[in-house]
């Protein structure tokens, strides 16, 4: 259920023209879940590094900052 919501959650926080807007959840997960990133559980945050070569880095921060600026 919380993995439904995680998708959901990043879907909604897509930019209005995005292709991620419209995207299946099928999509979301194979580009922005299943990926190698290196987590770091710092005392206020959480910090994540992609791999170099990575080409949605900016796209994933920006629904991430859009989730996280709306709280629960």
């Amino acid at each position: 259920m919380g993995a439904y919501w995680l998708l959901h959650s990043l879907r909604r926080a897509a930019p209005r023209r995005s292709r991620w807007r419209g995207a299946t959840f099928e999509t979301i997960r194979r580009t922005f879940v299943k990926i190698a990133v290196r987590v770091e559980e710092l005392r206020g945050k959480i910090k994540l590094a992609f791999p170099a070569s990575y080409p949605e880095t900016g796209m994933l921060a920006i629904m991430v900052g859009a989730i996280t600026t709306r709280g629960p």
